[in-house]
């Protein structure tokens, strides 16, 4: 059966600010079941879908609570196939401008072409950090932190393939 392991804090990423990004960390508080996927085949012509999502670190400093996790998977560009490492990055601050997701996705096979895909944005409503019961995280942490509708913030993302930078800000 294997052994759950809990986790101190759970995270779900959803946007379509550059293709469609979906992450499930450590539903219901195991990190079994935990997902990443993007979808930016129509912007940026790949996907992406884990294979291992690593439990997360978390932390409360200051008023800010993060989630910070790592993990495997392929990306699909076209016919060919890639493994990948991701990080995932969210900060909810504590004021409506402190929130921020950063997501880096590399290619770390060594056939001679390099795969690098960031996004970063801040201040946007797509993410939620909750806390686990029984952990040390709770402390200080205010599991009702989730992000408000905000107005318009920063995107920025960045994407290298094939020897080709792409480069992509977006005010929303």
């Amino acid at each position: 059966m294997g052994i759950r392991r809990l986790c101190e804090c759970s995270g779900t990423v959803n946007t379509d600010f550059f293709g469609t990004f979906s992450a499930n960390i450590c539903p219901s508080c195991f990190i079994v079941g935990s997902t990443v996927t993007l979808d930016a085949t129509r912007d940026f012509g790949f996907s992406f879908s884990s294979n291992t999502v690593n439990r997360p670190d978390c932390s409360v400093i200051n008023g800010q609570s993060t989630l910070n996790t790592t993990g495997t998977g392929t990306i699909t560009i076209g016919t060919e196939t890639l493994t990948g490492a991701f990080t995932i990055s969210l900060v909810h601050g504590p004021g409506e401008n402190d929130n921020i997701f950063k997501f880096t996705l590399v290619d770390f096979e060594t056939m001679g072409s390099i795969f690098f895909f960031q996004a970063e944005s801040s201040g946007l409503p797509i993410f939620t950090i909750t806390g686990c019961n029984s952990t040390t995280f709770n402390k200080g942490f205010n599991s009702n932190a989730t992000n408000s509708i905000l107005t318009g913030r920063f995107t920025e993302i960045k994407f290298f393939s094939k020897g080709r930078w792409y480069e992509k800000k977006v005010s929303r």
